[in-house]
């Protein structure tokens, strides 16, 4: 069998020994559809990727959503718990602190009536100690024999049966104490352990616990510098009562007559005690000695030897 091809006008002839001879004949126009399903092809697979860019872009916007709203779900969660942590946490802390500030001041107020009576006891002063007894009677800590050898000393019959009927007056301020008191209390036995304040008589009511010092008269303006210095006679100056107490020491003199003696007095040497502050605080370094001299040398020549 022949088989002729006729390819762009020129015929090839193929032998086969089985068919018969074929001619067959290829129009020209063929090749020139080429380019054209070359750009259709290129076209149909830039859609495709179009399309399946698409897609992809798609998913990832879906994607980044779904993770943002779990990161922030994560946080909110997070943040609540932290909330609730820190919410239990603050009201167990407070429950703590209150705790022990209760603690605290009920053992301010037991060491206070203890120091009361050793104080109380060293000076011989029995009665005062018995009283500051009172509000220990209830107190499981204290021995009931000390508080028992305390009553049965000897005493006078009108005291001793005056020290087992303790009042509602003291049963209250042995349970509330204000920490101001406390802190003047401690103030006062300091300044008594010091024997800064012998003879000086103590205001123990309503709230203040203030030694209530008295301004000797008649003094060279040295001497009264030297009363508010360093105190006269061993005792407590007036510049170390006010530190501690302010001006309550000559403000709650019981006496309104005294109290105003003691405010002119005060009024007329405040210049001195003035200079002796601005002194003291611009060379403290050299104490209180060390700022005295100066000020006696600067004042050396004033008119009159008394301060007032």
């Amino acid at each position: 069998m022949w088989m002729t091809l006729v390819l762009s006008g020129r015929p090839l002839t193929c032998k086969s020994p089985s068919t018969p001879r074929l001619s067959v004949e290829v129009p020209h126009a063929l090749p020139s559809s080429f380019p054209q399903l070359a750009h259709t092809v290129e076209a149909a697979v830039e859609a495709a990727a179009t399309n399946t860019m698409a897609q992809l872009s798609d998913v990832q916007r879906h994607l980044s959503r779904q993770i943002d709203a779990g990161t922030v779900a994560v946080k909110a969660q997070t943040l609540s718990i932290a909330a609730a942590v820190m919410y239990n946490t603050d009201a167990e802390v407070a429950i703590v602190n209150t705790h022990t500030t209760q603690e605290v001041a009920s053992l301010h107020v037991e060491v206070a009536r203890l120091t009361d009576i050793v104080v109380f006891m060293a000076q011989g002063k029995l009665p005062q100690a018995v009283r500051a007894s009172r509000g220990l009677a209830r107190n499981p800590s204290v021995p009931t024999g000390a508080l028992q050898a305390l009553s049965a000393m000897s005493l006078p019959p009108a005291v001793r049966h005056a020290s087992t009927a303790p009042t509602r007056m003291a049963t209250a301020a042995a349970n509330v104490v204000p920490v101001a008191l406390l802190k003047d209390r401690d103030n006062v036995r300091q300044l008594q352990v010091q024997n800064k304040l012998n003879g000086v008589l103590v205001y123990d009511e309503n709230g203040h616990c203030v030694p209530l010092l008295s301004m000797e008269k008649n003094l060279s303006w040295k001497e009264a510098l030297d009363e508010y210095a360093v105190g006269l006679c061993g005792r407590a100056s007036i510049r170390e009562v006010e530190q501690r107490f302010g001006l309550r020491w000559r403000l709650l003199v019981p006496d309104q007559a005294v109290r105003t003696s003691i405010g002119k007095l005060y009024c007329s040497r405040l210049a001195l005690y003035c200079a002796f502050d601005k002194e003291y605080a611009r060379s403290h370094s050299e104490g209180v000695a060390g700022v005295l001299s100066p000020i006696k040398r600067t004042f050396n020549d004033i008119r009159g030897s008394k301060a007032a």
